[in-house]
């Protein structure tokens, strides 16, 4: 099966996470440009950890030709989903293990 950005974000809403579209510039930040504004008119994906977003904000983000790729929101909003993040070689081959801050 050929899965789109759109069914994929589909599934992980339909499985309980909250999501967020991400700028395709390979920089893991979020796509700002079409994220609602806070009181000073800035990007902000804050309202996604207190609400998942809805069908029609998936369509925004991911129904184009060019759709937006897909951050998963970490906590409580997600089921208590944790993701640790292990940039160096040495903590993911284990030889920081006894020095991890968790």
């Amino acid at each position: 099966m050929n899965w789109s950005p759109l069914d994929a974000a589909r599934q992980y809403l339909a499985a309980g996470y909250s999501l967020l579209p991400i700028a395709l510039d390979g920089r893991k930040r979020p796509a700002g440009q079409v994220l609602p504004r806070d009181a000073d008119g800035k990007p902000s994906w804050l309202p996604f950890q207190k609400n998942r977003p809805t069908e029609s904000d998936l369509q925004h983000w991911h129904g184009s030709t060019v759709p937006y790729g897909i951050g998963i929101i970490c906590g409580e909003i997600s089921r208590r989903l944790i993701v640790p993040d292990c940039e160096s070689d040495s903590i993911v081959t284990g030889k920081q293990i006894g020095r991890a801050h968790v």
